[in-house]
């Protein structure tokens, strides 16, 4: 274990800052402790799973509405281009009956 630094007189013994390195292949250990670190890594997996989905969803919705914002501006842009064009009316048709 490892040990704690400053008072170890009393009721005032802090716990140690870091926790000690267990090695599951050369330390001795039983298997409640074996299920008990399976299911703190699991916890710890699908935690780290978790925020990893969150930050992707906010960067995938960011470009969507990016890309969304692009394509509706191009699209209007064209349209409104469109609809000043007056070539058209000019044109003659020489198929027309008089």
């Amino acid at each position: 274990m490892a040990t704690s630094s400053g008072n170890t007189h009393g009721s005032n013994i802090k716990p140690p800052e870091h926790m000690t390195r267990v090695n599951p292949r050369t330390d001795n250990l039983t298997d409640a402790d074996r299920q008990y670190m399976a299911k703190v890594t699991k916890a710890h997996m699908e935690k780290i799973h978790q925020i990893k989905k969150k930050n992707w969803l906010k960067r995938n919705t960011l470009v969507a509405l990016l890309l969304g914002a692009g394509v509706a501006g191009v699209y209007s842009y064209s349209i409104y281009a469109v609809s000043q064009e007056n070539f058209l009316d000019d044109f003659e048709d020489p198929n027309k009956p008089t």
